[in-house]
C-alpha cells in the first residue's frame, strides 16, 4: 500500500510538473510571438484561418469540375491541394515564428546583459571588460582607471598595439566631443597609433563629425552600445536560452502581480460601502440634473462594481490563505 501511495505521489508530481511546463511554454510563446499590430480576437483569427482553407477547397472543386467533369476526382484534387497549402502554410509560419523568437531572444538577452553591466561596480566592470577583450582574441597588457567611469586598457591584437578606453555611464548619456578630443590628445602625447573607445551608451553627432572631418577613422574607432553588445554576444557571453526564458517568466509574473495588485485595490472590502453610497447619491442627484442618463449609468456601474467586490471577497474568504505554520513545514520536510 505504501508503494502504491509513493507511485501515485510520483505520478501526481510528474503531472503537475508537465502542466506547469506546458503553461510556462505557452506564456513564453505568447510573449515572444504575439504581435501588437494584430488586434483581431482569437475567434476572428480562427475564422479567418478556417475560412481561407474552405474557400480554397470549394474554389478548387469548382475549377477541377470544369476541367475533369468528374466530382470524385474534383473532390480528391481539392483535398490534396488544400492539404498541400495547409502544410506549406504551417511550415512557413513555423519558420517565421523561429525567426521572431530568435530575434526577440537576442533582444531580451541584450537587455539582460546591459542591466548587468549597469549593476557592476568598478572592479567588476574592470574584470568583465578584460574578459570580453580576451574572449575576442586580444592580449591584455595593463589596465588602469582614469576615473570611476573611464577604464584605460593597453592591449595587443595580431601584433597591433591598441589603446582602449572603456566608458561606463549609468545615466545613459551620450559621450560628448570633449572626451573624444581628450582621448585623441592622449594618443598623440603617448605616440600611440590606434585607439578604440567603447561606451555602454552612444556618441553625439559632433563626435562622429570630428572623426570624419579630421580623417581619424583609421586612428580612432568608436564602439557604441549596439556594437558593444554584439561584441559581447560574439564573445559567447550572452545568457543561455534557459536563462533568457527564466528572465522572461520573471518579467511576466511581475506584470501579472501588478494586475492582481490593481484588482485588489479596486475590489477591496473597504470599497463596498463607498461604491454603494456613491451609487445612491448619484441616483438622487440624477433627478435634479439634465444629465440624468449619465448619472444613472454611472450609478448602475458602481452598484455592479460593489456586487462584484462583495462576491470577490466572499470567494477570497472561502479560498483564504492559510497561516504559516513552522512546525507543520518541518514535519513535511521530515517526510
Amino acid at each position: 500500500m505504501n508503494k502504491l501511495n509513493e507511485v501515485m505521489r510520483f505520478l501526481n508530481k510528474q503531472i503537475k510538473v508537465q502542466a506547469s511546463s506546458y503553461k510556462t511554454n505557452k506564456r513564453l510563446k505568447k510573449y515572444y510571438i504575439e504581435s501588437k499590430q494584430d488586434t483581431r480576437s482569437n475567434i476572428a483569427k480562427t475564422l479567418d484561418y478556417m475560412g481561407l482553407r474552405i474557400f480554397i477547397f470549394f474554389l478548387t472543386i469548382f475549377f477541377a469540375q470544369i476541367k475533369f467533369d468528374n466530382i470524385y476526382l474534383s473532390v480528391a484534387t481539392a483535398i490534396f491541394l488544400t492539404c498541400l497549402i495547409h502544410l506549406t502554410a504551417i511550415f512557413l509560419r513555423n519558420n517565421r515564428h523561429k525567426k521572431i523568437v530568435f530575434n526577440r531572444r537576442k533582444y531580451f538577452a541584450s537587455q539582460m546583459v546591459y542591466e548587468a553591466i549597469l549593476a557592476k561596480g568598478v572592479s567588476e566592470f574592470e574584470r568583465y571588460m578584460c574578459l570580453i577583450l580576451e574572449k575576442s582574441g586580444l592580449c591584455i597588457k595593463k589596465h588602469t582607471y582614469l576615473s570611476d567611469r573611464d577604464l584605460l586598457i593597453d592591449a595587443c591584437y595580431k601584433d597591433i598595439n591598441l589603446t582602449i578606453m572603456c566608458k561606463k555611464d549609468n545615466n545613459d548619456i551620450a559621450v560628448p566631443l570633449k572626451e573624444i578630443k581628450e582621448f585623441y590628445q592622449l594618443l598623440k602625447n603617448e605616440h600611440l597609433h590606434k585607439g578604440i573607445i567603447i561606451s555602454n551608451t552612444d556618441f553625439t553627432k559632433e563626435c562622429q563629425n570630428f572623426i570624419e572631418e579630421n580623417f581619424l577613422k583609421d586612428k580612432i574607432t568608436l564602439i557604441n552600445k549596439e556594437k558593444f553588445l554584439k561584441i559581447i554576444d560574439k564573445a559567447g557571453l550572452f545568457p543561455t536560452i534557459e536563462e533568457i526564458d527564466e528572465y522572461l517568466v520573471d518579467t511576466i509574473e511581475k506584470q501579472e502581480k501588478k494586475i492582481i495588485a490593481y484588482k485588489e485595490v479596486f475590489l477591496a472590502k473597504e470599497k463596498v460601502k463607498s461604491y454603494i453610497i456613491l451609487s445612491l447619491l448619484l441616483l438622487i442627484l440624477a433627478k435634479y440634473t439634465m444629465f440624468q442618463r449619465y448619472y444613472v449609468l454611472t450609478a448602475v456601474f458602481l452598484m455592479v462594481l460593489a456586487t462584484i467586490t462583495i462576491y470577490s471577497n466572499i470567494k477570497r474568504k472561502n479560498h483564504g490563505v492559510r497561516e504559516f505554520n513552522f512546525d507543520e513545514l518541518l514535519s513535511k520536510n521530515k517526510l
